[in-house]
């Protein structure tokens, strides 16, 4: 099951992940996506 959020970004970072996102034949939501999970599989941030 999916669930839908809102979150606040910078919009010149925004554009710019949009846009690599693009490049690679992702949408921003699926980027958002694959965050998350790394997230979830390093239970925490990778850096």
């Amino acid at each position: 099951m999916k669930t839908q959020t809102t979150i606040r970004v910078e919009e010149t970072n925004y554009r710019k992940a949009k846009e690599i996102l693009g490049q690679r034949g992702m949408s921003y939501s699926q980027g958002i996506g694959v965050f998350n999970s790394m997230v979830v599989i390093n239970k925490g941030l990778a850096f």
